[in-house]
């Protein structure tokens, strides 16, 4: 028996499905790289094994995560396509405390209340940028001259209500060119 399924039984972390997967993540959300969505979409369109597994307390589903080819806790491929790489945030009931059988060094840091064995600064080469909650008067000025000139140059401001989900890519994907062009 292989010494990682037997972190997995010790752990109490069971084999489960993506449809198991899915519906954890959408109870209690994830980072970009852990998404459905973006699984899916690997899952379809590369040759890559996914092993999907849950957290069960009490009879209930209390978490969920995926290892990617037997290597990594989420989709690492922000050089190939625009995924950001820097932390998994794992799909995990807020209230949860467990350990973790993987090994991984991006782990986000709120999952430090939940992840009994992570190591969060001993060990560590990288740390994960937070940002704050408020801004110096100077920046929010300087970014109230930026909006006035946006204006004055005939930019407008407009409600995401106003677009169909259709325009909201095309703008997106608009932006995206503008910002990457070809490079992805």
């Amino acid at each position: 028996m292989e010494i990682q399924h037997i972190k997995r039984i010790i752990t109490h972390w069971e084999t489960s499905s993506f449809s198991t997967y899915r519906d954890t993540f959408e109870q209690y959300g994830g980072s970009v790289n852990m998404h459905p969505d973006v699984v899916e979409y690997f899952m379809k369109h590369h040759n890559w094994k996914f092993s999907f597994f849950h957290y069960k307390k009490y009879g209930e589903i209390k978490g969920a995560y995926f290892v990617c080819n037997n290597q990594n806790i989420g989709i690492l491929m922000r050089r190939t396509f625009p995924l950001s790489s820097d932390e998994v945030l794992i799909p995990l009931d807020p209230e949860l405390r467990c350990f973790l059988p993987e090994r991984t060094n991006k782990l986000s840091v709120y999952h430090r209340s939940q992840i009994i064995n992570a190591t969060w600064r001993l060990a560590r080469k990288k740390q994960n940028c937070l940002i704050k909650d408020t801004f110096s008067s100077k920046f929010g000025k300087n970014r109230r001259n930026e909006y006035q000139k946006f204006l004055r140059n005939g930019g407008s401001v407009k409600s995401l209500d106003e677009f169909s989900g259709d325009e909201l890519a095309q703008i997106y994907q608009s932006l995206f060119r503008s910002r990457f062009g070809d490079t992805l």
